[in-house]
């Protein structure tokens, strides 16, 4: 018998996390620089839905706030004064 099956699904479990706790938290900043430039309510409700999780996880771990503002605001343009 291969271990060739074995191997994928550890394989594919291992992208899954790359994705879920790496490339997800990484996509809010240029989702939030999407939605400033739309005047759509549509697409500001799909972000806070989409983004709901990592609300969850600022409000559980306020420290996170500091560094998810800080990211964020690597995105967005900056005010003017």
């Amino acid at each position: 018998m291969s271990d060739e099956p074995k191997h994928r699904s550890r394989r594919w479990i291992g992208w899954a996390l790359v994705v879920v706790f790496v490339l997800y938290p990484l996509s809010v900043g240029p989702a939030a620089r999407l939605c400033t430039g739309s005047d759509s309510q549509w697409a500001v409700a799909v972000f806070r839905i989409v983004y709901a999780p990592i609300d969850l996880v600022r409000f559980l771990i306020p420290p996170m706030d500091d560094g998810y503002f800080w990211y964020e605001s690597l995105w967005l343009p900056s005010p003017a004064h």
